[in-house]
């Protein structure tokens, strides 16, 4: 298959033209838009790539997918395609576009992609290729070599300059190199130098310029070595090995510590010491079992709140068994509460459970921290309770509290006036009574819901309606037996509070209804609703026709 275009590879904002012909006549087909084109490319020996067409005008700058037609009127069915970049990137060598729309013969475009850049007049786009064939080398003659491994290697070669042979090197006068600068000779040998057979002195060693002929004091040097037990240069390398985070130096007097000072850590590490040391139980007599005495005189336990706690009540992270801090005293080291204390009422191990005796001002926070002081306490109602029952023959000392309080107590007797004490009950304000728990006001709220229908656990809703279902006001019901008596309201109902029983409820109907048979009513643990329905009281036999006035 022939090739309709030849393309570089990696060629990028590449636009081509194609013509679409009408699939009836073949002849140019025009007004082809975008949007009923399906464009396709796909690589050699790959799978089918779907191009995005979008509407454009002929001459417009690369935009890929574009499509656009040239001329409907001068060239028609020419149209400009702006090919996809990936369609042109390396790695093919060729690669298929197809053209489908209705009414058009199918078009089919294919490119070839080369690696050579035709249109490159100079290199044909070739890195390797250029006009100086030469500059292709790289040896360098001036610094590069060529290396003979082998006397046949060597054909072809020969040393440059003065000496161009081996002999000739081997012929070189010593004046050659002393003109050099390097030495001085003197009768041909190298000057202050003294040649002797063997160096078996110190002597042979030495210049012959006046250096020091002095052999050392050898006997003194090992003298030296057996008194420090070691080598001169160990010892001195040894003084290099100090290590400060292991080794210290000693202050003799206060004047050797000139110059030193405690690192924070240091300070650090001292104060924890000291608190491992003087927080241990230690022996009796000892600076460590004062201080242990001392803090268990002032601080029973320390521990956090944790859960959700409350002003009252919370948890926290004590284990001691149920009852370990009862009656002591709590006080809070940090949060909002810091430095505020309640006496503990009691204290449960699950969950280190704590109620106080009093509430706090304001609920812990979950890791607010506190301590216990024993500083046991009474509660408010132990106090009470223990006076009440303290035993009245135990007070007999003239001056004492207790002496005076049985002496006036055991003088309140003498005749009681009972019908003064019953006016006195019948007098009483019923407006003085509002305190709950107490028998007056008990009374006064039994009394007053007398007449309202009870006070029992369970409402009884008691209906009232004629027979046409109307609600019937002013009827009055009874609960027999009883001087609970309720009228019904504008809706035809009352309510009474009755407790668990069998009531009969009885009615003196409105004026025109027949009074009605009682019902019996069960109440067990619910609120009931008990329904009448009255019949009108029969008309009079001597007149069938209500009077009209």
């Amino acid at each position: 298959m022939s090739f309709d275009h030849t393309i570089l590879k990696g060629t990028s904002s590449k636009i081509i033209e194609v013509i679409l012909r009408d699939s009836t006549t073949g002849a140019g087909k025009t007004a082809v838009a975008y949007t009923n084109v399906t464009a396709s490319y796909v690589r050699e020996g790959l799978t089918r790539t779907a191009i995005t067409l979008a509407s454009g005008t002929a001459g417009d700058a690369y935009s890929s997918g574009k499509w656009c037609e040239v001329d409907a009127t001068n060239c028609p069915g020419l149209y400009q395609l702006h090919l996809p970049d990936a369609a042109l990137a390396t790695g093919v060598n060729a690669v298929t576009t197809t053209l489908n729309a209705s009414g058009v013969i199918d078009k089919v475009v294919r490119i070839s992609l080369l690696d050579v850049d035709l249109r490159d007049a100079t290199d044909a786009g070739l890195s390797n290729l250029d006009a100086a064939i030469s500059s292709r080398s790289t040896f360098n003659s001036a610094s590069d070599q060529v290396t003979v491994s082998t006397n046949n290697d060597k054909t072809g070669y020969s040393i440059s300059g003065t000496k161009t042979t081996l002999d000739e090197l081997n012929d070189i006068a010593a004046s050659a190199i002393v003109s050099g600068g390097a030495i001085t000779t003197s009768g041909g040998a190298v000057s202050n130098v003294t040649l002797v057979a063997t160096t078996t002195t110190n002597t042979d060693m030495r210049g012959t310029d006046g250096a020091n002929t002095v052999a050392p004091d050898n006997a003194s040097i090992a003298a030296i070595l057996v008194d420090t037990g070691t080598t001169i240069p160990a010892s001195i390398a040894a003084l290099n090995n100090f290590d400060p985070t292991a080794q210290s130096v000693t202050v003799g007097t206060n004047n050797d510590k000139t110059g030193y000072a405690l690192s924070s850590a240091a300070n650090d590490a001292i104060g924890a010491a000291f608190l491992a040391y003087t927080l241990t139980k230690g022996s009796p007599g000892t600076i460590e079992r004062a201080f242990w005495q001392s803090l268990k005189a002032t601080q029973l336990a320390d521990g956090e709140v944790s859960g959700t706690p409350t002003a009252s009540a919370f948890d926290t992270n004590l284990t001691a068994v149920t009852g370990a801090y009862d009656h002591l005293l709590l006080l809070f080291t940090s949060g909002s509460l810091a430095g505020e204390a309640r006496p503990i009422d009691t204290y449960n191990s699950t969950n280190g459970r704590i109620t106080l005796q009093e509430a706090l001002t304001a609920a812990p926070t979950s890791s607010d921290e506190f301590i216990v002081v024993p500083d046991h306490s009474h509660p408010v109602s132990e106090i009470v309770e223990g006076i009440f029952n303290e035993p009245q023959a135990g007070y007999t000392t003239a001056g004492t509290f207790g002496y005076y309080l049985d002496s006036q107590v055991s003088a309140a007797g003498g005749a009681v006036d009972t019908a003064a004490i019953a006016d006195a009950v019948w007098d009483e304000s019923r407006a003085g009574h509002t305190t709950s728990g107490t028998f007056g006001y008990y009374l006064d709220a039994q009394v007053s819901t007398a007449g309202a229908g009870g006070s029992g656990l369970y409402q009884v809703t008691v209906n009232v309606q004629n027979q046409d279902g109307d609600a019937l006001q002013g009827a009055r019901i009874n609960i027999d037996g009883t001087v609970l008596t309720l009228v019904s309201d504008s809706a035809g109902q009352c309510v009474f509070n009755l407790d668990s029983g069998i009531y009969l409820l009885e009615m003196s109907p409105p004026a025109g209804y027949q009074t009605p048979v009682g019902n019996t009513i069960t109440v067990t643990t619910s609120d009931i609703s008990s329904t009448f329905t009255l019949t009108a009281t029969a008309p009079s036999e001597d007149c069938d026709i209500p009077w009209v006035g």
